[in-house]
């Protein structure tokens, strides 16, 4: 059979072939190769001239897609047009053949190309792995996301975007309205605000929502994204949706933890409290109703954890919480604002009675021991009251006022407990005393104080001891009475210091009169009963004994 035409197209094609890389060839009836032009390419490079007049039986006689080509070439005879792909010598062949006719129309054989398409292929197959890998890598971080792109801006969504969503994979149609009709309605017009914006600088965007789901659950999630034209000049928006919820969770625990919680009592501190107030200032404000701020301070509670220990200073602060919550009632913001000090908030007053009311019961509270470990622990409340907006405008104003108030219900008082509000004569009193305890740490940091040792004498008036007496005298304040130094390092925490110094002073002096030669004598000491269990204090004494070297040196204790 002789075939004209269909070669000459073979022999123009073979031109195409040197820019493009494909294979062209005919075969006759008998399924011979009559012609082949091959392509530039390594690939094809030879094939014209070794398989030019073998069969396709000869050529793929062991490999495995000869069915494949064969049956291909026997449909085209038949009169189809077959496309087909197959795999050769490790190569990749994207493949077509059709009929191939004579002059009369008549079927003669068959025409085929094919072109190298491994490289392709490969592409595709890693982009195929690429995908997978990134669904799994989506569904282990809870990352869904949706690509918006074409002039028809056509909406496409991953699985994990769905599953974000709570909803069955492709079950919906994904459209832009969908994805945004499971943003939290309160947050929805930020996302399109963020979204419109990127669409129109070609930027990116990032933002926290709440996503609510199908059944109604929510979490907080993360959007991110960016905006680029495609070739044809339409916008391409590629977005993803993270799940955040544990994350904003660990956050708020380490805020709170950092910046709210008291890690003794539970309660909220002090900037939490301003925050609350804050809040409450502006209900009271709008209410027209006053709003009041009890500053509570435990009496002894410093000296109580210096003498016996924090953890049990710690367990006494703790122990309070109940007995403060008793008495203000429940919802009432309660909170630790000090060492020792607690403020509790009352709003929605009817008068400021109610506020003198909650303040006794308070004094009331604390005026029964408690009961720390099997240790009776007696620790006094006193309290300071302060009102909106006459004693402050603004939460630190008010703890200000609420906290002069107090300490001059402290000072004003039995030590049984007591309270007291606000007054500006109260404030420039509380001023002082503030000035004053700032003094007396001074002159315990530099021993400003000092000893004057009164005689004790038998009925023959001949001395026979000493009684040590503590006198201080301060350039603002003058003489400064022992009873009110020791009642403020009692307060303070300070009097195992102050106690430590008398003694250590003491026996100092006793050991020069020793070195002078003159008699023995004994030596009486004014200390705190609350140092009688001191046990740091008895071996500060015998050592220090033992290092003056005094002869004879008895002691007598009364406590004051």
């Amino acid at each position: 059979m002789q075939v004209t035409k269909p070669v000459d197209n073979v022999q123009l094609l073979a031109g195409v072939s040197r820019v493009r890389d494909e294979l062209y060839w005919n075969v006759d009836a008998a399924l011979r190769l009559r012609a082949v032009a091959g392509g530039n390419s390594s690939v094809f490079a030879g094939l014209t001239r070794r398989y030019e007049g073998s069969t396709l039986f000869d050529v793929f006689a062991t490999d495995d897609p000869a069915h494949v080509v064969i049956d291909a070439h026997l449909r085209a005879l038949g009169g189809e047009v077959v496309s087909y792909d197959i795999e050769h010598d490790a190569r990749h062949y994207r493949s077509s053949v059709r009929p191939l006719l004579d002059g009369a129309g008549r079927i003669v054989g068959a025409s085929g190309f094919a072109i190298d398409a491994t490289a392709e292929v490969e592409m595709f197959r890693s982009l195929r792995r690429t995908e997978e890998t990134l669904a799994l890598v989506q569904e282990a971080a809870h990352l869904g996301s949706w690509t918006c792109e074409g002039h028809d801006a056509r909406v496409t969504w991953s699985d994990e975007l769905y599953k974000l969503c709570g909803l069955p994979v492709g079950a919906t149609p994904a459209t832009m309205d969908l994805l945004l009709r499971f943003v939290h309605p309160d947050d929805r017009l930020a996302l399109e605000v963020a979204l419109d914006f990127a669409c129109e600088e070609l930027a990116t965007y990032s933002l926290d929502t709440r996503l609510v789901r199908a059944d109604g659950s929510q979490s907080w999630v993360r959007h991110r994204g960016f905006v680029a034209l495609d070739p044809a000049g339409a916008l391409r928006v590629v977005g993803t949706v993270f799940d955040i919820e544990g994350r904003k969770a660990a956050e708020a625990r380490l805020v709170r933890h950092a910046h709210y919680d008291d890690d003794v009592t539970g309660l909220p501190n002090r900037k939490l409290l301003v925050d609350r107030m804050q809040q409450m200032l502006l209900a009271a404000h709008h209410n027209g109703s006053p709003l009041a701020v009890l500053f509570v301070d435990l009496g002894r509670c410093k000296s109580i954890g210096e003498t016996l220990g924090r953890a049990v200073g710690d367990a006494l602060l703790s122990a309070s919480v109940p007995r403060l919550t008793a008495s203000v009632g429940e919802g009432r913001t309660i909170a630790r604002c000090g060492a020792d000090a607690f403020a509790v908030v009352l709003g929605d007053l009817g008068s400021v009675d109610e506020a003198a009311r909650a303040a006794k019961r308070i004094v009331a509270a604390f005026a029964t021991p408690f009961d720390i470990d099997g240790l009776e622990i007696h620790a006094t409340a006193s309290v300071g009251i302060a009102l909106s907006p006459d004693d402050g405008e603004t939460p630190e104003e008010l703890l200000r006022s609420a906290s002069s108030a107090q300490q001059h219900a402290r000072s004003t008082g039995d030590g049984s407990g007591a309270f007291q509000f606000y007054a500006a004569a109260t404030h420039a009193t509380a001023i002082e005393q503030l000035e004053f305890e700032h003094r007396l740490r001074h002159a315990l940091d530099t021993e400003a104080m000092t000893l004057h040792y009164q005689p004790i004498v038998d009925r023959t008036e001949r001395p026979v001891a000493v009684e040590a007496l503590l006198r201080w005298t301060d350039e603002r304040f003058g003489s400064i009475a022992p009873e009110r130094c020791v009642a403020l390092c009692e307060d303070l925490g300070l009097m195992g210091r102050l106690g430590r110094w008398i003694v250590g002073e003491a026996l100092a002096q006793l050991a020069r009169w020793d070195a002078a030669g003159l008699p023995a004598l004994r030596l009486a000491l004014n200390i705190s009963s609350r140092q009688l269990g001191d046990a740091k204090l008895a071996r500060v004494s015998r050592g220090r004994c033992a290092r003056r070297g005094s002869r004879r040196v008895g002691s007598s204790s009364s406590s004051s």
